[in-house]
């Protein structure tokens, strides 16, 4: 599969916002922090067109809380796969509208054999659920100030994803592998500029 990056739309904002109003209802019993992270929340970043949300919870007992009412909608499917190898978190994906889970599955077990392909085609939306300023949630939220004060860091990222773009992938977690080693990296610094920034 190839992995379409896109140049920047200022749509994904608009996107954003409208899920955001979709989670905080759904998820009012524990107010979660909502924010929109990923290439998407970076003006003048090509990405996918896929937004990525991190909904921040109070405490780590209150995943249960978000995998139980987003288990509940008819456009999320919950990745419980990932479960093991990410403790911190939960992601969920949130498929476009007029698309029923029905179609894949509400959870993806471990021992599935997961569509990848035609889930990518599908979502709308990558849902990751985190305690509220652990690390997990500084590093998302640092990497995208960083991305947005650093032009420089934000166009080499570009070239990397368009680059990468035009390789052939089993699936996007592969795609994803790639970009690691830069993002890891970037991310530290980003932590450390941020954190700079609080004092």
């Amino acid at each position: 599969m190839k992995i379409e990056i896109v140049p920047y739309d200022k749509h994904w904002v608009k996107e954003f916002e409208r899920l955001k109003k979709e989670l905080s209802v759904i998820l009012n019993s524990i107010h979660p922090s909502i924010e929109h992270i990923g290439s998407t929340s970076v003006p003048g970043l090509s990405a996918k067109n896929v937004i990525d949300i991190l909904i921040g919870v109070k405490e780590k007992s209150q995943f249960d809380t978000v995998i139980y009412e987003l288990g509940l909608i008819d456009s999320y499917i919950y990745y419980k796969a990932l479960e093991a190898d990410l403790p911190n978190r939960r992601l969920f994906v949130r498929l476009k509208d007029g698309i029923s889970s029905a179609k894949f599955g509400k959870v993806f077990y471990h021992q599935d054999k997961i569509p990848h392909d035609e889930v990518n085609q599908s979502r709308i939306a990558n849902v990751h659920i985190v305690e509220l300023d652990s690390s997990e949630w500084l590093r998302h939220i640092a990497f995208r100030e960083y991305l947005k004060a650093h032009e420089g860091v934000r166009n080499e990222y570009a070239k990397i994803k368009i680059s990468l773009s035009k390789k052939n992938w089993k699936h996007g977690m592969e795609y994803n592998a790639e970009k690691k080693s830069f993002i890891k990296s970037e991310e530290k610094k980003a932590v450390e500029w941020f954190m700079a920034g609080r004092k």
